[in-house]
């Protein structure tokens, strides 16, 4: 099978050499990318020097198109919270919802809608 390129992700099958040269510019590949095997789901981060596997999910700091792909996320108890400026995603295992938890140790639902405003009547200029 060839290998696929996006962005910082490689996929191939587990039979496939995994690269080391960038395909675009035959520059030696830098720290942060990762390589799929597509029949195992193995995941492997290069670190600059060799392929290591990847026992987990470790998306290098840097942004990221997944292009026509999933993410699949298990249920787990709220996280600790993360440093100011940060959001934590998870599937809260209490109610089984996509929220996001911010540093405040405040969890936010992303799949509830927020209550529609009350209408508490109009305000003519004058009153100003």
């Amino acid at each position: 099978m060839a290998l696929s390129y996006y962005d910082y992700l490689i996929t191939g099958l587990s039979t496939d050499t995994k690269p080391v040269l960038h395909p675009n510019t035959g520059a030696g590949l830098s720290a942060g990318w990762f390589f799929v095997e597509t029949n195992t789901s193995k995941q492997f981060l290069y670190d600059g020097v060799a392929w290591k596997e990847s026992f987990g999910v470790n998306i290098p700091a840097m942004n990221h198109n997944f292009g026509a792909f999933f993410i699949d996320i298990a249920q787990i108890a709220s996280p600790s919270s993360p440093s100011s400026g940060v959001r934590r995603i998870f599937v809260d295992s209490s109610d089984g919802k996509l929220k996001v938890r911010n540093s405040g140790a405040v969890n936010i639902s992303l799949e509830e809608q927020g209550s529609t405003p009350t209408f508490i009547g109009v305000a003519k200029w004058q009153d100003f």
